[in-house]
């Protein structure tokens, strides 16, 4: 038994981290990795086919929106009564007029809009899937939807898959500038033909779920969590009476329980403040899909050469993720705090600031070279979104990160559903008040 305080006794105890901020927070405790080679491997072919993949996305950005342009021009013109629509092809200059602009801000809102909505409806049982039968699988039928997606329109670690995605932007972007030069279809289907060698690169991937879970078994995350006994009676119990329910109705009661499972994270007041800050985590790249679209009206440029500026963009993005960035944290490490939860609240502060100066900087933007500087502004709020990510994973036991990040997707996709309908109205609105005056 304890003894009794008395006026000598310390106010504060060196006394071990409490399980139950273990619980919440597993990864603060200092464990060295290990560089095991499946997830070397696994990293390598995740970086190159997200970079094949996204060179293709990047390839059909100009050509779609020119497209879309194109038709709408189409639409204004031909119900004028000195226009038919067997006249040859509109020149781009002459569509860049509000009436045409508004209508494809809004078109562009509401396909990107409209593109939000399957993933609302299946990030959760994707990720519940993911932890049932395995990542490989799930990853493929996800390239699949995407390569699929791209077909029905034509006919009708963080920080370095991210930064490998922005090398595709200095590559496709400037391919698809050349190859628009003949005709937009040319890089609209050399966008899908990319994303179908990417998906080849899927089934080399190794499963890293049995790998986590056999790691899992030397460190329980909830070692002496008072509920852990109910929570896994409760399983065994599902577990016992699921042998009896046949496999579709196994399979769905399993993605049930899951979903289920991930309201962990509004149950901890810390992680559902930060899980709906990931709102937002997505609006500037909502906001990157009308920069080329603003500049291309306000200083007449063609839609290809506005595209320029994805590359300029993705240029400082890579430097800023693979240089910049680590180096903030290594200071910060070094100089700050060692913990790594301090440090990603301090990079989320930091690039929210430079989101707002380059918001505003683009949205009083008169000149090309106001646009350019705010432009390369932007960038340096990059970080937000892999800093957040890092940190609702610090706050979050290993054994639920697939379930964390079905939440978060669902999370980021009603953000996107949200911001690009209300940029959609709001570019719609600023082009009937003046070039001038909308953003």
């Amino acid at each position: 038994m304890d003894p009794s305080p008395g006026a000598g006794t310390p106010l504060l105890h060196s006394a071990p981290p409490s399980p139950d901020l273990l619980s919440i927070s597993p990864t603060i405790t200092s464990r060295t990795p290990k560089r095991d080679p499946r997830v070397i491997r696994a990293v390598a072919i995740c970086v190159v086919a997200v970079l094949i993949i996204e060179i293709g996305d990047f390839m059909r950005k100009a050509p779609f929106t020119r497209m879309l342009e194109d038709t709408v021009c189409r639409a204004h013109f031909t119900s004028l009564p000195t226009v038919k629509r067997w006249e040859p092809e509109i020149p781009e200059e002459d569509c860049k007029i509000g009436p045409v602009q508004a209508k494809l801000a809004m078109l562009r809102g509401w396909d990107l809009a409209f593109s939000s909505v399957p993933a609302i409806f299946t990030a959760v049982p994707y990720s519940a899937l993911a932890d049932k039968v395995g990542r490989k699988l799930v990853l493929f039928l996800a390239v699949a939807g995407i390569i699929l997606s791209i077909s029905w329109v034509i006919a009708a670690v963080f920080l370095q898959v991210t930064a490998v995605s922005l090398v595709a932007v200095v590559i496709g972007v400037p391919l698809a500038w050349h190859l628009m030069k003949t005709s937009v279809w040319t890089p609209m289907l050399l966008g899908l033909l990319l994303p179908l060698i990417g998906a080849i690169l899927i089934p080399l991937l190794p499963d890293t779920l049995e790998m986590i879970k056999s790691k899992d078994n030397s460190y329980d995350p909830l070692p002496e969590h008072e509920n852990a006994t109910e929570d896994d009676s409760l399983l065994s119990r599902n577990d016992s009476s699921d042998e009896s329910l046949p496999l579709s109705r196994k399979g769905l009661r399993s993605i049930l329980q899951r979903i289920e499972d991930s309201k962990f994270v509004f149950a901890t007041p810390t992680l559902c403040i930060l899980a709906f800050s990931w709102l937002v985590s997505n609006i500037d790249t909502t906001m990157l899909q009308y920069l080329f679209q603003l500049s291309s009206e306000r200083f007449q440029w063609t839609l290809a050469e506005a595209s320029f500026l994805f590359p300029l963009t993705a240029i400082i993005n890579f430097v800023v993720l693979i240089a910049i960035l680590p180096g903030i944290y290594y200071l910060l490490t070094k100089y700050f705090s060692p913990i790594t939860i301090t440090n990603d609240l301090v990079v989320i502060r930091g690039s929210i600031i430079f989101l707002i100066l380059s918001s505003l900087g683009t949205a009083f933007s008169g000149v090309p070279a106001l646009l350019i500087l705010s432009t390369l502004l932007f960038p340096l709020g990059v970080g937000f979104a892999p800093a957040l990510r890092s940190l609702l994973t610090s706050l979050s036991p290993p054994t639920h990160t697939s379930r964390l990040y079905g939440v978060l997707a669902v999370l980021d996709t009603l953000g996107s559903l949200v911001f690009a309908l209300a940029m959609g109205q709001a570019y719609s609105i600023g082009t009937k008040w003046g070039v001038h005056y909308y953003t």
